[in-house]
């Protein structure tokens, strides 16, 4: 090979190793998944899942609840599908109270988990003495028990799956709605009848809106009769957009979306990983199964130029990023709930981890598809106290709606 030609190779080579900083992943790019969980119950062969139905269970096992005197919980693995359809399976815990009737009313609570660990998510803080977990879980915990005190069954989907995949809304929404499947389909638990609803805030919000515009073609058998949700974000782009590039104290929310939708979605579609730099890659390597506390705590002051080598995340330089991200954002996705769905939302005005004027576009577009929204503005712009002062309002609604009570139409007073 003579000069010219091998000068002309090398300058190849080097473009197409800088071009691999900003363009799809290499053949051997691979996510950063989770460790599995250490307690086998939890781990399940593909023999056991891969050809059953939507939402059957695969194996339970109960004991007393620890708060609610005389009720119990019950953690049970059931056959769902990842974003793509492929069969999994997931986990979740059913909470009954003392003396539960057959077909009694029946929550679903989804946490807003926010997390990279398995281990994060809260079925496995009720048989797992772990400060971690058991930290991040508490106050799902805590309203699950308030509800078990009022006569409800509770179901907390794992919703991030067995890959801890953070914002991988499409599969969070499968897992919400297979959770709740399993329950009514499992003769034992004798709930085919119940009446049900389900709920979420933030994260958890997010998970149960994906739920309601999956429902019609995923599970269009399925009865779930009534949604209530709060501080929801809608639009991960604009996350990207604003936590990702500058000094922030939320960048380890912001990082954990990534790494949760690279594990669902592959290096090739999402490329995050392998483009760390060496300390992104050491911090990710400590991290990998971080619960929401730990990543806001040692990632704060963060940022995609001090995590990456050589990335900026904008619409422009990152295209597959963002066009995934949009796949996982109800502003973007057009569904809707199935007509006469009820719902009952409730949002700050000023809460920039929800920002309200793309939440009132979504609920427009619902509205109109025939959804009846009871809405609520708040002027507190604390993201965590409006959950605190106002999940209550939540579990009244579903109180209400439970016992044949009228929702307040309030389509036509959404603000745009």
């Amino acid at each position: 090979m003579n000069r010219m030609a091998k000068t002309v190779l090398t300058l190849v080579s080097t473009i197409a190793v800088l071009a691999g900083l900003i363009s799809p992943a290499p053949a051997q790019a691979k996510p950063l998944y989770p460790s599995p969980p250490i307690d086998p119950f939890f781990r399940a062969a593909p023999s056991e899942y891969k050809n059953k139905s939507k939402g059957r269970v695969i194996r339970e096992r109960t004991f007393p609840h620890p708060l609610a005197a005389g009720g119990t919980v019950t953690q049970f693995l059931f056959s769902s599908r990842n974003t793509f359809n492929k069969p999994i399976y997931a986990t979740a815990t059913l909470i009954r109270p003392l003396g539960f009737r057959a077909n009694g009313h029946v929550v679903v609570i989804n946490d807003f988990i926010n997390s990279l660990g398995v281990g994060c998510q809260p079925t496995y803080s009720y048989s797992a003495p772990h400060p971690e977990w058991n930290g991040r879980s508490a106050l799902t915990m805590f309203y699950a028990t308030v509800a078990a005190h009022f006569g409800y069954a509770v179901i907390l989907p794992d919703h991030e799956g067995m890959q801890a995949s953070y914002t991988a809304n499409k599969l969070a929404g499968h897992i919400a709605l297979d959770a709740l499947r399993a329950v009514k389909n499992y003769p034992k638990f004798n709930m085919k009848k119940s009446w049900s609803a389900m709920t979420g805030y933030s994260g958890g919000g997010m998970v149960t809106l994906w739920a309601s515009i999956l429902q019609p073609k995923y599970a269009p058998k399925l009865r779930v009769n009534a949604y209530a949700a709060g501080g929801i974000p809608t639009d991960l782009t604009f996350y990207a957009k604003i936590l990702g590039n500058k000094t922030n104290p939320a960048i380890g929310l912001a990082y954990a979306a990534m790494m949760g939708l690279e594990r669902e979605y592959g290096s090739k579609r999402i490329n995050i990983y392998n483009r760390l730099n060496k300390h992104g890659k050491e911090k990710a390597i400590q991290n990998r199964d971080a619960c929401s506390p730990r990543l806001l705590h040692l990632y704060n002051g963060e940022s995609v130029p001090s995590l990456f080598n050589n990335v900026r995340f904008t619409e422009k330089s990152e295209p597959k990023v963002f066009q995934v991200l949009r796949e996982n954002s109800l502003l973007f996705d057009k569904r809707t709930p199935r007509k006469g769905t009820k719902m009952f939302i409730f949002n700050s005005k000023n809460d920039l981890g929800a920002p309200i004027r793309r939440l009132r576009r979504v609920m427009r577009r619902y509205c109109n598809a025939g959804t009846q929204i009871q809405y609520m503005e708040l002027d507190d712009p604390d993201h965590v106290k409006v959950a605190l002062m106002h999940i209550p309002d939540v579990m009244k609604w579903v109180g209400h709606m439970s016992n044949g009570g009228k929702i307040r139409n309030d389509c036509k007073r959404i603000p745009r």
